[in-house]
């Protein structure tokens, strides 16, 4: 490729850097006229065509909230497509991640001052995650604490901050958050839009482990306690062990009702067994009450159970 259009490329990447695709595309197809069989060139006016056209399918939306959404599910589906690309074209794809978030900040940034105060945890939260994206952890981290305020304990903006934290090199308080999350409620909890490390661990380790067809998410708290990944634990209130011990007790219920799959109560359950043992050796309680919940873990699953007890 000519120095020219080298140049022309890095102009390319300053343009989808900050959300202008179609000037992208149409630089693109300069360079192409030039380079008719680069398969670089080809790949990158594919990906600038892409976003041209969702980017003007999504300004036609009035309201920031719903432009900032539809990037997102846009960019989870493009980044689904394309994620095995990454090693070869990971320069083009992080510009285009770069210009996409900067878009989707916008779009939230507008209507933070108009969001009713209940709206605000909710825009918080996308703010974190977007400047999450564009790389600014520390700013990051301010708005979803901002949105932990707003809506305190609510799993999603708890795993934002614990994959944050992680992605800070601050394992401790992200083994925390995360282990909390993936508590509190896993369904809630957006698996595709986590990118540290120690949750690809997690991950994979759920991925290589977990029964067919059953939810990951659910299994992720359950696998990153057998594999010593989610090993940070707190002391539980005294309500929140009275919780605990109801929440058990639904979901025994539920679990021996249930007809068919019925895997993702399992991983529940067996989770809240884990806070519930980690509580009576956190207090000293006597033996009996362990070994009675690691009977109830063998009944549901042998196998879980002797994982655990090595």
């Amino acid at each position: 490729m000519s120095s020219r259009s080298d140049s022309q490329l890095q102009n390319v990447y300053e343009l989808l850097k900050n959300a202008k695709p179609l000037e992208a595309k149409q630089e693109l197809e300069s360079i192409l006229s030039q380079d008719l069989e680069n398969t670089d060139i080809l790949f990158a006016l594919k990906v600038a065509t892409y976003w041209a056209n969702e980017m003007k399918m999504i300004d036609s939306f009035s309201n920031g909230y719903e432009k900032g959404e539809q990037l997102i599910s846009k960019w989870k589906h493009f980044y689904s497509l394309l994620k095995h690309d990454i090693p070869q074209y990971e320069s083009l794809l992080f510009f285009i991640q770069q210009g996409v978030f900067r878009y989707c900040l916008d779009s939230f940034s507008s209507i933070l001052k108009e969001s009713r105060t209940q709206d605000k945890a909710d825009v918080y939260a996308r703010m974190g995650l977007c400047y999450k994206k564009l790389g600014d952890y520390t700013t990051s981290l301010r708005y979803l604490k901002d949105a932990n305020k707003a809506a305190p304990k609510k799993a999603d903006i708890l795993a934002q901050m614990a994959d944050c934290y992680a992605l800070c090199g601050e394992e401790i308080p992200a083994k925390a958050l995360f282990r909390e999350a993936f508590f509190i409620e896993p369904k809630q909890i957006d698996l595709e839009l986590l990118e540290s490390e120690l949750f690809y661990k997690l991950h994979e380790i759920t991925l290589a482990s977990k029964q067919k067809d059953s939810n990951v998410a659910a299994w992720v708290p359950v696998y990153g306690v057998l594999y010593g990944i989610l090993t940070i634990k707190r002391e539980l209130k005294s309500l929140e062990v009275g919780q605990l011990k109801q929440a058990i007790y639904a979901l025994e219920k539920e679990y021996k009702e249930a007809e068919g799959v019925k895997d993702d109560i399992k991983a529940l359950l067996i989770n809240h067994y884990f806070w519930l043992i980690d509580h009576y050796i956190a207090v000293n309680e006597g033996r009996e009450c362990i070994h009675e919940v690691l009977l109830k873990i063998k009944i549901i699953d042998s196998t879980i159970y002797e994982q655990y007890c090595a």
